[in-house]
């Protein structure tokens, strides 16, 4: 249905608002251990881009499928995924690049959008593993693979990682390395992402027109201590080594720094 909806420049323009966006899903059980399992949405995203004449763009619309397999092992201690995804979107925003060569802005400051009437889409695939290895070794371990297809003036609005891996394990000291020991628990996780790219009028001069993140990964470590069954404490390290990195490119235009090494010391008490 459309909607008159409030630009923030106080005019009015019809732009759809809402939409019926039916979701469906099966699961199968082949056997006690594996399950199969399929979805497919529909996409609906009103914009809040806006063109030259400050009138919002049409919402982005799409559909979604995703396909995978289930296992549960080690006595349900261990669950493993395996999935594949397909998305496809239209009316994709992507930067009106004859405007902002002619020097026009948007009545909030920022470059003017279009409706790229193109679509872009993307697929991959997944594989997750969490759980208890033993009854003292926790592990979260994950890869992600998408692939953009798509136009290459919606190419150049994409700022999705190819490749992506995830890993943490948590594990509590044997009380054999001294007594008390099995009180401590240690942790150590990394993050690593692919290159990252967003066309922008912050790129350096004398550029092709990109702002660039390489391939970076990032560390965290943590010790914990459990002082009774009612009370524990946390120590957290994030970003291990210092990484200097963009966190998101893109963003506003601009880039959108990392948060640097820190650290965080938590309590935690039950009744």
């Amino acid at each position: 249905r459309y909607s008159d909806y409030s630009a923030t420049n106080g005019t009015k323009s019809d732009v759809e608002t809402d939409a019926f966006t039916p979701y469906f899903g099966a699961t199968y059980d082949i056997n006690d251990i594996v399950t199969a399992y399929a979805s497919y949405t529909d996409m609906f995203n009103p914009s809040s881009s806006k063109d030259r004449n400050n009138s919002f763009l049409d919402p982005e619309t799409g559909e979604s499928y995703e396909a995978g397999l289930k296992a549960s092992l080690l006595d349900d201690q261990l669950l493993a995924t395996a999935a594949m995804f397909w998305t496809k979107k239209t009316n994709v925003a992507v930067r009106d690049e004859q405007a902002i060569a002619e020097g026009i802005k948007t009545d909030d400051g920022g470059d003017p959008m279009k409706a790229s009437g193109e679509g872009l889409k993307i697929e991959g695939f997944e594989i997750e593993a969490i759980g208890r290895i033993t009854p003292d070794w926790n592990i979260t371990a994950g890869y992600t693979y998408v692939n953009s297809v798509s136009s290459e003036q919606v190419k150049a609005s994409t700022t999705i990682p190819q490749n992506l891996v995830k890993v943490y394990t948590n594990f509590k000291l044997p009380e054999t390395l001294w007594n008390g020991a099995n009180k401590f628990n240690v942790g150590f996780g990394v993050n690593w992402q692919s290159e990252v790219e967003s066309k922008s009028s912050s790129a350096p001069k004398n550029s092709d027109g990109y702002v660039r993140q390489d391939a970076y990964f990032l560390a965290s470590a943590n010790v914990g201590y459990t002082f009774s069954d009612y009370f524990s404490a946390n120590l957290q390290v994030n970003n291990l080594f210092d990484e200097k990195y963009y966190q998101q490119v893109g963003f506003y235009n601009g880039v959108y720094w990392g948060e640097p090494r820190n650290v965080t010391l938590s309590l935690r008490t039950r009744f």
